[in-house]
């Protein structure tokens, strides 16, 4: 797989799940191209509820951390060891909902064919709904 098709895929793993989801227009158009059955769409969007869930606590983290830093970095003098230590607890945090996503993305992976898992890719290829939904 070349590197573009490659980053392609990556891109898709992060807007996938949200794109299936949502009960909205796109996500029904998409869970009619690929063909997924009633069961399909009912634990595809429990996989992704339960992500969102989970999402929630970490995505606070990210929000409290950042806040904090920039807190840091407005006192006089900055102390440089305290906000390379914020930045790191933000990196982490950004960490987990990165993997949040990618084990979302192979949840539902294992509930679809080979043949809508690779339409999933095409279709994302070409630019289809990304997904993002409520911005969250």
């Amino acid at each position: 797989m070349n590197m573009w098709k490659m980053m392609g895929v990556v891109a898709f793993v992060c807007v996938l799940p949200l794109s299936i989801a949502y009960a909205g227009s796109g996500a029904q158009k998409l869970a009619a191209e690929l063909g997924l059955s009633g069961d399909q769409k009912a634990k595809v969007s429990e996989i992704v509820s339960e992500a969102k869930i989970d999402a929630v606590d970490t995505k606070a983290k990210v929000k409290k951390a950042r806040l904090e830093l920039k807190q840091l970095l407005m006192t006089e003098p900055v102390d440089e060891k305290a906000a390379y230590k914020k930045l790191a607890e933000i990196d982490a945090a950004l960490a987990e909902l990165h993997q949040l996503k990618l084990a979302t993305m192979l949840e539902i992976k294992a509930e679809l064919t080979a043949e809508q898992w690779v339409k999933a890719v095409e279709l994302r290829e070409r630019g289809g709904d990304d997904g993002e939904g409520d911005g969250d």
